[in-house]
Order: C-alpha cells, then sequence, then structure tokens
C-alpha cells in the first residue's frame, strides 16, 4: 500500500531559506525602483525650475534670492540687504529654492524624497536689476572628480546651481523646515550643503563608495550657465544681442545729435542737458560725451 509523505525538516528549511532570498531579492528591486523614480522626479523638476529662471529673468531683469527663512516662506525678497528692497542685494548666495516667487507650487522645490532643494546664485550681479549687464559672469563652478580621488573644473562662472541632497539627504531642509544631519566635514556633499563662503558646486556620479576623504555621492546637481539663460531671451527676441543693442543705441544717438543739431545750429554737450535719459536693455544708462561717437555699457 502507498502512503503519504510529508517534508522533512531539511526541506521545509531549505524553502524557508529559498523565501527568505526570494523575498531579499524583490524588495531589493522595489527599493531600486524607487530610488530611480525619485532621481527621475527630482531631474524632471530641476528642469521644470530652470525654465522658470529664465522666466522670471526675462520679466525682472534679475534673478530672485535664495530663500533663508527658517522654516522656508517661498521668497528671497525679504532676505535682502533690506528686506522687500529689490533694489538692494540678497545677503547670502545659497539657501532653499524661492518657489513661491517663481511661480511654483511647494512640491517643485522638494525633491523625490520630499526634501527641499538648495539654490545657489551669482549675486549681486544676477540678483539685482541694476547690477546686470549680459557681459557678468557667473560667480561659481561646477567641478567632478574621478574615481582616483582627483577633482577637475568642468565649468566655470555658473551662475545657478540646484542642489538635491539625494536619497541619504544629508544637508538638506525637510519638508517641515528642519535642518537634516549635516555630512561629515571634507567630503563634497559636505561642501554642496554649506550655505556661505562657498564657490564650488560638486556634480559627480552616483557612488555608494567613499573616494577618499571626499566621500560617497548621491546629490542630484543641475546648473545654469550665462549663455543657458541669455540666449532663449535672444531667441525669442526679449533681449538684443550686445551688438544689436549698441546699434539701436548709436541710431537714437544720431538722431538726437542730428535733431538738436538742426534745432539749435549747435552740437549739444550731453544728453542730459537735453532731458533724454536714454538707457540698455537691462536700465543701464547710456552715457555721450561730446565730440565722442558713445558711451555705453550694455
Amino acid at each position: 500500500m502507498k502512503t503519504d509523505r510529508g517534508f522533512t525538516l531539511v526541506e521545509l528549511s531549505i524553502v524557508v531559506v529559498l523565501m527568505g532570498m526570494m523575498l531579499t531579492l524583490g524588495m531589493a528591486a522595489i527599493n531600486a525602483q524607487r530610488a530611480q523614480m525619485a532621481i527621475s522626479a527630482t531631474q524632471k523638476k530641476q528642469e521644470i525650475i530652470r525654465e522658470a529662471l529664465v522666466a522670471y529673468l526675462r520679466q525682472n531683469r534679475r534673478l530672485p534670492c535664495p530663500d533663508l527663512t527658517v522654516p522656508p516662506n517661498g521668497t528671497g525678497d525679504d532676505d535682502r540687504a533690506t528686506p522687500g528692497n529689490v533694489a538692494t542685494s540678497c545677503t547670502g548666495d545659497t539657501g532653499v529654492l524661492p518657489y513661491g516667487e517663481l511661480g511654483l507650487g511647494r512640491d517643485i522645490a522638494l525633491d523625490g524624497w520630499e526634501d527641499y532643494q538648495t539654490y545657489k546664485v551669482s549675486n549681486p550681479l544676477w540678483t539685482v536689476s541694476t547690477s546686470f549687464s549680459q557681459g557678468n559672469p557667473g560667480g561659481f563652478t561646477i567641478s567632478d572628480r574621478n574615481t582616483a580621488g582627483t577633482a577637475s573644473v568642468t565649468v566655470n562662472g555658473a551662475v545657478v546651481a540646484l542642489i538635491s541632497h539625494g536619497i541619504n539627504g544629508l544637508g538638506a531642509m525637510t519638508v517641515k523646515g528642519t535642518a537634516k544631519v549635516f555630512p561629515e566635514a571634507g567630503t563634497d556633499e559636505a561642501i554642496n550643503a554649506t550655505w556661505a563662503g562657498v564657490t564650488n558646486v560638486f556634480k559627480r556620479e552616483y557612488s555608494e563608495v567613499a573616494i577618499g576623504a571626499s566621500g560617497a555621492f548621491d546629490d542630484i546637481v543641475s546648473f545654469l550657465t550665462v549663455n543657458d539663460l541669455i540666449s532663449p531671451l535672444l531667441r525669442d527676441g526679449s533681449l538684443r544681442s550686445p551688438e544689436g543693442e549698441l546699434n539701436r543705441i548709436r541710431s537714437d544717438v544720431y538722431n538726437f545729435v542730428a535733431s538738436a543739431v538742426l534745432a539749435t545750429g549747435s552740437v549739444p554737450s550731453s544728453l542730459a542737458a537735453a532731458g533724454i535719459d536714454l538707457q540698455g536693455p537691462w536700465g543701464n544708462v547710456v552715457g555721450y560725451t561730446q565730440g565722442c561717437l558713445l558711451s555705453a555699457r550694455v
């Protein structure tokens, strides 16, 4: 007669071990998928922010100040030398993204792990309209580091940097407005998380393994150069090229001088004497001196 035989303890143990391995692999796959989704969401938000900054520059002839208020309130204008006075410079160049001032919701300022993204801007040349000129450089550099630990500058004169502090969130501001644990001193993540006195930002490949004293790295960094900000305005006609603007100003001055000579029979000594306030595209006053062709800063 044939009898049924149950599983032995050894067989049951093997089944339990296999189930545990499958569960572990499944959780690892789920966590990897979640991490990739968070990275993709952060990169998409940074692209939206980049476009919003170009639109803000187009409309306001300056970039916004960082939000230095704790907890963040979405604006940087109250963090100027004279709060609320946009003719004064920002009191800092690094802080939380001023999402409200850019016309964005708070969710765009948060990265894929629900922490605020850090915003770094060249101040004051790009944050005060009267200081702005197309020829202004950016105020900091973007650097990389190879697996041997050697750092190299990849971009000189960046104007804006957007920094997500990644899955570990070290140095980030939480959605509740509290600061997370700061990265280990001397690491590249610590440089990215520092709010004062830093003129360099690191944009490296993701690395869970520390590269010497520079540490591991999971920050997600995006930036804007002078060309990134100015080229869209030149393309859509919001801004003339320096050559085109200078030609426009020359034409205005020539017309003024010709009209004055015809009316008075003499060459005017200055634009100001005739009550003419001629300005460049960003509010820069154009000077005219009798006997000189043109003195302009555009």
